[in-house]
């Protein structure tokens, strides 16, 4: 089955467009509520998280009518990031986690990412089900019944669980740059990292959400890294909108990339003997250097499809307690069995003081290939392989490359855009590979060139 609604994490959209809107929210929450029926729950809680945005309200209050119409009780946490509602599932009886998000998507977007009792998001058998399940008509007749937590709890256990995890007195002396992108992780990140000792400089600390995204967070890391740079902090990092994403930057405010933090986690987890299965879980995007890098040193990578959810199901499933994606997820299955870009950052600025080692010295050890990247919003997205003409010219790129790169081509799972990626064991030659793989998809789709990005 095709799936329309749910993509590479979760369901997002334009709030108050055809997809995210409050009746397909409510459609939704009888969908999701027939079928946890089905897998034997009889009635529970739900707990709902939001980070901040403007349509959250009502498209939580839409989502828990339905909840309700199938005899589910919702409870709102209020504003809180993605990774703490996981946390708060998993720390509680509740039956399912909702958090209310579009992630790195602007302030105009929402959407619903799903976590079950354990804390993990839910699979492609789950969502496949739910999307089989949202012909039923809204409920018309079942107000909107949300039951509202102490905010204030949600929020320190989650804190109170991060803290506990690491030193006292782990950051003492730090003055880092902390961008987190008017969302959910405004609060709690600043109140652990200080806790642990840090001093800090706010940037994008408001969590009202009508500006979430906008020019700050991990999307836009240059505000965070230029503080750095001009010697006002030691060191920066930034979140997206929700929480679950991470961007570092090193000393001299140059900034990190996810496959570095992949590396650097990696090397120091196998030295420790704490890399299970000696193995780091990625994704197809990640750099074939951090192959070169984890072999070098006994370990290896395993590679899943796009998207952290695909990480976490290779990692719990065969057994890995370490991995993520190069846009900035990071999960760290021995702290919580999600992405959380909290935990990610400190959990390196620890191996930082324990090590003696500078972020800058650090990444020193992770060898990266030449990437070049582009991103190129398309008018439609037939599929890739049904495109006979453009799978083999695909192949005689890829053969041209022959052991001295790879190529990547795939669609956005949340946006009309496709992704083009050309690796090369040059700059030159990454370069000249997107060309190709440009021309390629200009042949045979239609893009929207103006809105090209890299």
């Amino acid at each position: 089955m095709m799936r329309r609604y749910f993509g590479t994490d979760g369901i997002r959209g334009v709030a108050g467009g055809p997809l995210v809107n409050t009746d397909f929210a409510a459609r939704l929450g009888v969908a999701v509520g027939a079928h946890l029926k089905e897998e034997g729950f009889d009635g529970g809680q739900v707990l709902i998280g939001q980070d901040g945005r403007p349509s959250g309200d009502e498209l939580r209050d839409a989502l828990a009518s339905g909840l309700a119409a199938e005899g589910f009780n919702c409870i709102s946490l209020g504003v809180l990031p993605t990774p703490a509602v996981s946390f708060n599932v998993r720390d509680s009886d509740a039956v399912l986690g909702v958090s209310l998000t579009a992630s790195h998507n602007p302030a105009s977007d929402n959407g619903f990412k799903f976590f079950l009792s354990c804390g993990r998001k839910v699979g492609d058998e789950w969502e496949t089900e739910i999307e089989s399940r949202l012909s039923v008509e809204t409920p018309s007749s079942i107000p909107p019944t949300v039951s509202v937590a102490s905010d204030k709890l949600a929020f320190d256990s989650y804190c109170c669980f991060v803290k506990s995890m690491f030193p006292s007195g782990l950051l003492n002396g730090l003055k880092i740059s902390v961008d987190t992108a008017n969302g959910a992780t405004s609060k709690t990140t600043p109140d652990v990292l200080s806790a642990l000792g840090a001093s800090l400089i706010h940037l994008g600390n408001s969590a009202e959400g009508g500006d979430i995204n906008s020019g700050v967070g991990s999307e836009y890391p240059d505000l965070m890294a230029d503080l750095v740079s001009s010697g006002e902090a030691d060191l920066g990092l930034a979140h997206d909108g929700d929480g679950d994403r991470l961007v570092l930057c090193d000393e001299s405010g140059a900034i990190l990339s996810g496959d570095e933090v992949l590396g650097i986690v990696g090397l120091d987890l196998m030295k420790r003997g704490s890399l299970d299965g000696s193995a780091v879980v990625g994704t197809i995007q990640c750099n074939a250097g951090l192959d070169f890098t984890l072999n070098s040193s006994g370990g290896r990578l395993l590679r899943t499809g796009v998207g952290d959810r695909l990480v976490t199901q290779m990692m719990f499933s065969e057994g890995y307690n370490f991995g993520g994606e190069p846009s900035g997820h990071f999960v760290f299955g021995d702290y919580l069995p999600t992405g959380d870009g909290l935990i990610a950052a400190i959990h390196v600025l620890e191996i930082r003081k324990r090590t003696g080692r500078n972020l800058a010295d650090l990444r020193k050890d992770v060898t990266l290939y030449p990437q070049a990247i582009a991103n190129v919003l398309v008018a439609d997205k037939p599929p890739l392989d049904l495109i006979s003409n453009f799978q083999s010219g695909l192949d005689e790129i890829k053969n041209s490359l022959g052991d001295d790169g790879r190529v990547l081509v795939r669609y956005s799972g949340t946006e009309s855009k496709i992704r083009l990626l050309a690796e090369g064991r040059t700059q030159l030659l990454a370069n000249h590979t997107l060309d190709s793989l440009l021309a390629l998809a200009r042949k045979h789709l239609i893009l929207i060139d103006n809105q090209l990005s890299t």
